[in-house]
């Protein structure tokens, strides 16, 4: 896979682009500015009270307001999951694109996701200073894994191509590219079972 000139930053933003879109993450737009720097924007997750009322366990009772917080905290947390995992994207694509780089550099070009990376941890799931690190670990695997994928590879250069041309795309832009990773996966899961048959 070539890189064809393009910046290291563009590449990061497009692994945080591309892993938001495989969780199914809610994305705005991604920006790169000519300093090499840039951000994925997401939009604001809103958790729906109604959804969380209906009686789920065919109780004939709704949930009380403890059981809605904790539902409530529940769905939070699993979203800020998903959001470590997509933190850690973009410094996993600049290590899938350019290995050779130093992984002291690649942390402190990602030194602001490191950083939202810490907050999140501490708010949502309450970890310690001592215990950081290997929490975070674990979702920088979980990323540096997704992002194996070649297709998903293809999906990000494309995001990154774009990303470098103009120096923001929309999350309708990166929906046409994902597009393009969804058809591949399902027309290689077509070639397996027939393959099986």
């Amino acid at each position: 896979m070539t890189l064809e000139n393009l910046s290291m930053g563009a590449i990061h933003e497009a692994g945080h682009a591309v892993a938001a879109m495989r969780l199914r993450m809610p994305i705005d737009r991604v920006t790169l500015d000519r300093k090499g720097g840039g951000r994925a924007v997401f939009s604001p997750r809103f958790f729906s009270i109604r959804t969380i009322l209906k009686d789920t366990e065919g109780t004939g009772r709704f949930a009380t307001a403890s059981e809605i917080e904790q539902m409530k905290a529940a769905k939070e947390r699993a979203f800020a999951q998903k959001g470590l995992i997509s933190l850690f994207a973009g410094m996993a694509a600049e290590r899938a694109f350019n290995p050779g780089t130093d992984e002291k550099a690649i942390q402190e070009c990602g030194a602001g996701d490191l950083a939202e990376a810490r907050r999140i941890a501490r708010k949502f799931f309450r970890v310690s200073k001592e215990d950081m690190p290997l929490f975070l670990e674990k979702f920088d695997q979980k990323a540096r894994k997704m992002l194996e994928d070649i297709s998903l590879k293809i999906v990000l250069l494309d995001i990154a191509r774009e990303l470098d041309k103009r120096g923001q795309i929309t999350a309708r832009d990166c929906r046409k590219a994902y597009e393009y990773f969804r058809q591949v996966n399902a027309l290689r899961s077509i070639a397996r079972a027939e393959a099986a048959d």
